[in-house]
């Protein structure tokens, strides 16, 4: 264990966590409960200690991330609401959080951050649908031209 309390030989199961496509449904719930247990959602405020520090680091928001996103393509392909909140502080900043270190993946944590981003705006959208307390399925029935987004960056 390292002082950030994080492993870097992780137990079999949490491998998972590292696959944005391969976690199954079934098991999702689990793997979130892991992640929370190992507070990969709690933002850490740690300074690095050296480059391999840095990166163990990075693997925290890493996989967190990719526990957001897998909840929130799940949801989206089962027709269920997401497990973490919209307003998850990581996944609220994780927009230029691929240029943060010069020990970021350059290729795969772009890729992390902008499906972060895109996911982000599915669940804005899902959030307008289904809105109407009035409705036993929650579904908003108004217009098309109603149901718009605010998308800035």
């Amino acid at each position: 264990m390292t002082g950030a309390g994080f492993s870097l030989g992780w137990p079999s199961g949490a491998r998972s966590l590292t696959s944005p496509y391969a976690t199954p449904a079934d098991n999702s719930g689990d793997l979130l409960r892991m992640a929370m247990d190992l507070n990969l959602n709690v933002r850490s405020t740690i300074k690095p200690k050296d480059p391999l520090h840095a990166r163990e680091l990075l693997n925290r928001t890493r996989v967190w991330l990719n526990c957001y996103n897998v909840d929130r393509s799940l949801g989206t392909q089962h027709g269920r609401p997401a497990t973490i909140p919209n307003h998850d502080w990581i996944a609220s900043h994780s927009e230029d959080w691929w240029k943060s270190s010069d020990q970021n993946i350059f290729g795969f944590d772009i890729h992390t951050s902008a499906y972060t981003s895109e996911l982000k705006v599915v669940s804005q959208f899902r959030a307008k649908i289904y809105s109407d307390p009035e409705n036993p399925t929650g579904i908003n029935k108004v217009g098309r031209a109603s149901i718009s987004l605010k998308i800035g960056y």
